[in-house]
């Protein structure tokens, strides 16, 4: 016979006993120290599972700028983080040389714009 998970407890110490719920994680990439990147900005390591639907899929920087689950659209009751904040330092600049990269990007486009319509 197969066997499978139906349900796990977690007996505290105090007497109380919790059920244990599974957290969802996306198929998604993973950064070279093989931790799955949040779905939003692909960039940073994922830190923050939404509750009510368990999924574990956005950073703490882009947690903060969404109102929904990314992966299902349901609205976000509660959340818990699974990263310590000495991490999600890190995070933040990762973002922050992404997006200086993406404006020194843009700005060559905006210069080589510039000079073509002789606006310098």
């Amino acid at each position: 016979m197969s066997t499978g998970l139906i349900t796990q407890y977690l007996k505290q110490r105090s007497g109380h006993i919790l059920n244990l719920q599974q957290i969802f994680t996306p198929e998604t990439a993973f950064d070279s120290e093989n931790t799955r990147l949040c779905v939003i900005c692909q960039t940073s390591s994922i830190s923050h599972t939404i509750l009510h639907c368990r999924h574990a899929c956005v950073c703490g920087l882009c947690f903060e700028r969404i109102d929904k689950c990314p992966l299902c659209r349901s609205s976000i009751n509660s959340f818990f983080k699974i990263r310590d904040d000495e991490d999600i330092d890190l995070d933040e600049e990762n973002h922050q040389m992404t997006n200086q990269s993406n404006r020194g990007w843009f700005s060559g486009i905006n210069a080589k714009l510039n000079q073509w319509f002789g606006m310098n």
